[in-house]
């Protein structure tokens, strides 16, 4: 471990060649230290032995931009979320569900404004930079009962009890006699762009867009629970 200003005084041979070896010290071992050098540089490198991490001096000279996470014992480094990790994947969360879901006499709304009830198709995330995006992608089946009346879904983010939806009506589907044990598909793929490193839930929502109640169903239909598997999964990208 070794630091050096990298100015070379005027001063006797012997304390010169000394002040050169360790100015070559410091330039080897990346600046290493437990707290950042005295003096620095645009572009310079300091490996942080406090924290174990490789950062780089900004352009401007006034910032330090993390690189690379180091773990000392397993002898790895993996792109830091604040720095070398853009584009990135930090995470993943997967959830799914088998089980059927019945909506009784869920109150109505409007055409472009329906009454939405939570699933229990839901996951939780808590991103590790305010810079990273989410990845939101997910599969679901849905069915409204008798009447030829549609239902509809959307995607709900909650961050500290502030909801969100994250994107508009996902499709229309209804009840069809003539399509008894017919079942209708939603997706989502949305990048999600929530700024916190507050845990972040996002919920399935089911909804009537009709004026009067309707009976919905979720991952299930009029006639069958039990025989489909809706999923939602959340990824942290770094910036």
């Amino acid at each position: 471990m070794a630091q050096h200003d990298y100015t070379i005084a005027n001063q006797t041979f012997p304390n010169t060649r000394a002040d050169i070896n360790n100015a070559l010290s410091a330039v080897v071992s990346q600046n290493s230290g437990a707290s950042a050098p005295s003096t620095t540089y645009a572009y310079q490198l300091w490996y942080d032995t406090t924290n174990d991490i490789l950062k780089q001096r900004n352009a401007d000279d006034d910032a330090w931009i993390d690189l690379f996470d180091v773990d000392q014992t397993a002898d790895t480094a993996t792109p830091s979320a604040g720095g070398g990790g853009g584009g990135k994947v930090l995470q993943v969360v997967n959830a799914s569900v088998t089980a059927g879901e019945t909506f009784t006499s869920l109150a109505g709304g409007t055409n472009t404004a329906p009454n939405y009830a939570d699933t229990n198709l839901t996951l939780s995330i808590t991103p590790s930079a305010t810079t990273s995006k989410i990845l939101v992608f997910g599969s679901f089946y849905y069915d409204a009962s008798a009447g030829n009346l549609p239902a509809t879904l959307r995607v709900e983010r909650d961050i500290g009890g502030t909801s969100t939806a994250i994107s508009a009506q996902l499709g229309r589907g209804n009840y069809n006699s003539s399509l008894e044990n017919t079942v209708w598909p939603a997706s989502i793929t949305d990048l999600d762009d929530p700024q916190t490193t507050s845990a972040i839930t996002y919920t399935v929502q089911i909804g009537n867009p009709n004026t009067g109640a309707r009976t919905l169903y979720f991952n299930s239909n009029y006639y069958n629970a039990g025989m489909f598997e809706s999923f939602l999964t959340a990824i942290e990208i770094g910036a």
